[in-house]
């Protein structure tokens, strides 16, 4: 099992080093294809809502992010330092997508396998902890594989 921190200060030119950041962190470890794509996409979703919604751009604020990565799993957790609770997502959830908001958090929902919501215990922000199956993604994988050989 490997373990990875990173903090970020709360202006917008963290969102370019955070993507890099993770994807050196996938090449390292070999993470590419839907799962690598899926990751970055979440992680960036739920980095910018931490960065926009939760710390409000404040320079004095940070976000930190911990990935854990083994055989089985990959989870994340991205944590701000603002006011939010998990309640507030429920009461500005809206199923419309072309709305300005609600459509990171139904981003993360699609692509990985858990996205919950908590309000962190160190910081007092909210943290939000994605989980990808890797499992799942070897099934693809298969799958893909067989229909390619098929002429699919």
């Amino acid at each position: 099992m490997s373990t990875h921190t990173y903090k970020y200060c709360s202006v917008m030119d963290s969102e370019g080093r955070m993507y890099d950041d993770i994807k050196e962190l996938l090449q390292f470890h070999e993470i590419d294809g839907k799962l690598g794509n899926d990751i970055k996409l979440a992680l960036s979703e739920a980095f910018t809502n931490a960065l926009v919604h939760g710390n409000k751009l404040d320079s004095d604020k940070g976000i930190e992010i911990n990935i854990t990565i083994n055989n089985q799993f990959i989870t994340a957790d991205i944590i701000d330092e603002g006011t939010g609770t998990p309640d507030m997502l429920k009461e500005k959830e809206d199923p419309d997508m072309w709305q300005e908001r609600g459509r990171g958090v139904i981003l993360m929902e699609t692509v990985a396998d858990r996205v919950t919501f908590s309000k962190d215990r160190v910081t007092g922000g909210l943290q939000c902890t994605l989980f990808f199956n890797r499992d799942r993604y070897k099934k693809d994988h298969i799958a893909d594989e067989k229909m390619s050989r098929a002429g699919g």
